[in-house]
């Protein structure tokens, strides 16, 4: 998994990373359950509601995940770019 990879190559933000990463994870596996409850039962408005609070919980640990990788790399663009 890429995200575990980042996270060991960056010493200074491991115990961050991971923590994001098992967030995710956790969300993936609640959504998973989530989603074969509502297929078995597809018209089952509470069903329907956890489906998507737990897709609204993944969404925001990604963004989450995402906005802690970005503010500890900084990108640089190559010169080509700049040249358009």
């Amino acid at each position: 998994m890429i995200s575990l990879q980042i996270a060991r190559e960056n010493p200074e933000i491991e115990s961050e990373m991971l923590a994001a990463v098992d967030e995710v994870l956790s969300a993936g596996q609640m959504m998973s359950s989530a989603s074969k409850e509502f297929a078995d039962d597809p018209c089952s408005s509470v069903k329907r509601g956890n489906m998507v609070s737990i897709v609204k919980f993944k969404d925001n640990a990604a963004m989450m995940s995402d906005n802690l990788f970005m503010t500890n790399f900084r990108f640089e663009l190559p010169e080509v770019y700049y040249q358009r």
